[in-house]
């Protein structure tokens, strides 16, 4: 299986976001070992979450180092508006900008794992979902639907859900 994990949750947002950071490592760890092909993309303000991983001293460095070489990087324009971008760099992560978006400075491209198949679920501000054809954002502090409908949410017994 292909997995990609998108971090979009903020460290400074406090333990909910901790929370969902982790338990996107946590997933991340568990596809690893089980011989998944696994990326890990910081996007939005997630990519703070690289500098802050990357001390000795906090809770998740020792996952973070374990699933590390899973890393792709930081979306480029993300850390740029979000103050992270030397930081991002100091940690020796790529800078991802393959989405050449009017504007920007280069996205990291969701959509792409979308189109190769991957199983994309997106760490965020307010919980996870698995997308297998569709993707969320937030707009004006409010859930928004973008591109594609119908995201399934995993269940306790590991069957999905389909949302409209």
């Amino acid at each position: 299986m292909k997995t990609a994990i998108i971090i979009l949750s903020d460290p400074k947002a406090g333990e909910d976001a901790l929370g969902r950071m982790f338990n996107g490592l946590a997933l991340a760890a568990e596809a690893i070992k089980a011989g998944d092909q696994t990326e890990i993309v910081f996007t939005g303000a997630g990519t703070r979450w690289p500098a802050e991983l990357s001390k000795l001293t906090h809770p998740a460095h020792g996952l973070y180092q374990t699933v590390l070489p899973a890393v792709a990087g930081a979306c480029n324009h993300c850390a740029i508006v979000f103050g992270a971008e030397g930081a991002v760099k100091s940690c020796g992560l790529p800078v991802i900008a393959d989405n050449k978006l009017a504007g920007t400075h280069g996205l990291a491209s969701i959509r792409r794992y979308l189109v190769e198949g991957w199983q994309t679920l997106v760490f965020k501000y307010y919980g996870w979902k698995i997308f297998r054809t569709g993707v969320h954002t937030r707009c004006a502090g409010r859930a928004a639907k973008i591109f594609w409908p119908r995201p399934i949410t995993a269940t306790a017994t590991g069957t999905g859900r389909a949302h409209g």
